[in-house]
């Protein structure tokens, strides 16, 4: 579980009583007198550090804002060589006793096809979070990191089943996007800069901040073009228009022709660097989503002070995947949402002080109207049940809220 999401509120326990008992009403009084699916209204910009090959500026109506930078290196793959090696022997030794067809059969069975595209590997990501407030190696600094880093590093598979047959479609993430051959790699650095301080009263949960402004970075990130090919050492063209996007942009019909520092967007460019191969999902990078539930209402991105309240906070981190058959011809709805992860994050509320009743003293375990009590207790299946079906959709017909949060993204991308 992560540690608990900021620092001791300064409500009392009446005003905590009085917030508790407008958030459990049908449908909840927030605060700010938002809906409970609806976000705090953000700005954001993208490509503003000249020396990144992506970044980004977010920031929210509450004050808090973070900047993200991207750069890319080349890096020799370890272990390529020993690997190719044993590959070699392995169908070297098979080929001696072995029929072509057996060969065949074992070597796809040991993963030796000649044919296959290299995986990528977690360490070729690294990612800071830096927080001035917080000291390096700080609890809530490192879940942060990992939070940010695990939902990049995921995968999933789509199984799509027909009349007469099931497939199951597997996503590139975005390691396997970084591979350049069997013996080089691109490295992405990740610096992420929290510029609001965190202990500040009235800051909320900095997670899905951090999680939009490292969604924009990536989907603005560009990668210098390569002029090798095959299994030759790396070499790039120095001229930046020709770069090439980490991930696809939105359709170029709806994009300005020129981006702000980014260059020109020809129309018949590659949008994307690698190339893809058929059959298998493009992974949009992930994005985190805040949801705490008071009773049994399920509000979205809580402010500071409805955290102070809440019977359970989670993170919900969702990514969205497209067939590169479809993407290319702007089939938006072809893309579907995949649930990477939910992760539990102790609530402030269990460190706030009880409420103490006119009357005096009441029994252990009896609830006072109106006396505020922290809940105690972990987080019912049912309650996780609701709460996914309210960020991926319950339906085809209802798109859920990640969706919509997408959509605003890729909105603003095409602006």
């Amino acid at each position: 579980m992560m540690p608990a999401t900021s620092t001791a509120t300064t409500l009392s326990p009446a005003e905590l009583s009085y917030l508790h008992t407008s958030l459990t009403q049908t449908p909840p009084l927030r605060p700010d007198l938002r809906s409970s699916t609806e976000f705090r209204p953000l700005r954001a910009e993208t490509d503003l550090l000249p020396t990144c090959n992506g970044s980004a500026h977010v920031s929210l109506t509450d004050g808090s804002e973070a900047l993200v930078g991207i750069k890319a290196e080349v890096h020799r793959t370890a272990g390529a060589n020993v690997t190719k090696r044993l590959d070699e022997e392995m169908r070297e030794k098979m080929s001696l006793d072995e029929p072509s067809s057996t060969i065949s059969a074992a070597a796809a069975a040991a993963g030796l096809d000649s044919n296959r595209k290299p995986r990528g590997h977690p360490d070729w990501i690294s990612l800071n979070v830096d927080i001035s407030t917080l000291r390096d190696d700080d609890a809530l600094l490192i879940f942060l990191s990992e939070m940010l880093r695990e939902p990049l590093l995921t995968t999933s598979t789509t199984t799509t089943t027909t009349t007469t047959t099931t497939t199951a479609t597997r996503s590139s993430s975005l390691a396997d996007m970084l591979v350049i051959n069997s013996n080089w790699h691109w490295h992405l650095h990740i610096d992420i800069l929290l510029l609001s301080p965190f202990t500040a009263s009235g800051t909320s949960y900095p997670l899905p901040l951090l999680s939009l402004a490292t969604h924009l970075a990536l989907r603005s990130a560009r990668l210098p073009k390569l002029k090798s090919q095959g299994e030759e050492d790396p070499l790039v063209d120095d001229d930046w228009e020709s770069s090439l996007f980490l991930f696809p942009p939105p359709p170029t019909s709806a994009r300005k022709p020129e981006s702000s520092a980014s260059g020109k967007a020809g129309p018949n460019e590659q949008h994307s660097i690698p190339p893809r191969e058929a059959g298998r999902l493009l992974t949009m990078p992930p994005i985190t989503l805040l949801v705490m539930t008071v009773n049994s209402n399920i509000i979205f991105d809580p402010s500071h002070s409805e955290l102070a309240v809440a019977d359970a906070v989670l993170a919900v981190s969702v990514s969205f995947s497209s067939d590169t058959t479809t993407h290319h011809h702007h089939h938006h709805h072809a893309q579907t949402p995949t649930l990477l992860a939910v992760r539990t994050i102790e609530t402030p509320a269990r460190d706030t002080m009880r409420g103490v009743p006119a009357a005096g003293e009441v029994v252990e375990g009896d609830l006072v109207p109106g006396v505020w009590r922290p809940r105690v207790g972990g987080v019912k299946r049912e309650v996780l049940k609701r709460v996914v079906r309210a960020v991926l959709g319950a339906s085809a017909d209802d798109s859920g809220v990640a969706r919509e949060v997408f959509d605003g993204l890729e909105a603003f991308l095409r602006s």
